[in-house]
């Protein structure tokens, strides 16, 4: 059930991100230009992050090797 209910927490993270890289470049009404600094930005990166990491943990996924594994597959895509 934490799995599930994290999934869920992660899907908001990245809503709250989606708003924050908008904001970032400003393409927002300008009256919430304000609210959006590297700060905040940098805070919503984390959260993300850190959900995505407590998903890694619950099913026991080792993160760098997924990281290389992905990085190596990308890389031969390219050329």
């Amino acid at each position: 059930m934490f799995a599930l209910a994290q999934t869920a927490k992660l899907g908001e993270e990245v809503g709250e991100l989606h708003a924050e890289v908008l904001g970032a470049i400003r393409y927002c009404r300008a009256d919430k230009v304000s609210r959006y600094t590297d700060e905040t930005l940098a805070g919503e990166l984390a959260d993300v992050m850190v959900c995505t990491m407590l998903l890694a943990q619950i099913f026991d996924v080792d993160v760098a090797h997924a990281i290389k594994s992905k990085i190596d597959f990308l890389d031969e895509r390219q050329f």
